[in-house]
């Protein structure tokens, strides 16, 4: 028997987390499953719960502060992302390789590939800055006195 992706999406807050569940597909049926307590055991009494119910869940969550514990749950429970690690080339390799379902969902993130490109020029295009300003600022010797220290250096990595 075929299961039923299901994707879960958790509202973390201190002292509570809203459950949303979208099912699969673009005319996939989306709702509030609840509000429970910000407890752990609440969390696999849930989780048990949809997963009994022959669905593969692909869980999201806010990653505010309230959303860590959540994802080193998850994490310990066998629920990630099965790439090595995120936000690495092959990662962003991975992603831009994507192809969703709906071209809306495309057009979206491609968008946001694009947009992360451009900051990370944007930065590079700074840090380079920075560095061309420190050559003829009066502080530079300390400047260079101070990156002699272990773990100090200019800010971009050259």
């Amino acid at each position: 028997m075929k299961k039923i992706v299901k994707y879960v999406g958790l509202d973390v807050h201190k002292d509570s987390i809203t459950i949303t569940i979208a099912d699969e597909g673009r005319d996939g049926n989306v709702r509030v499953y609840g509000k429970i307590h910000n407890d752990l055991g609440q969390i696999d009494k849930v989780m048990r719960k949809l997963i009994s119910k022959n669905s593969e869940l692909h869980c999201v969550y806010e990653a505010g502060p309230c959303g860590y514990t959540i994802y080193r749950h998850l994490i310990s429970k066998g629920m990630s992302y099965s790439g090595k690690s995120k936000w690495s080339k092959g990662h962003l390799t991975w992603l831009a390789e994507l192809k969703m379902p709906h071209p809306a969902q495309q057009i979206a993130l491609t968008e946001y590939l694009d947009a992360m490109e451009n900051q990370e020029a944007r930065i590079t295009r700074l840090d380079k800055s920075i560095v061309a300003s420190c050559q003829t600022w009066r502080l530079l010797p300390v400047v260079e006195a101070l990156q002699a220290l272990r773990g100090i250096s200019s800010i971009s990595e050259e």
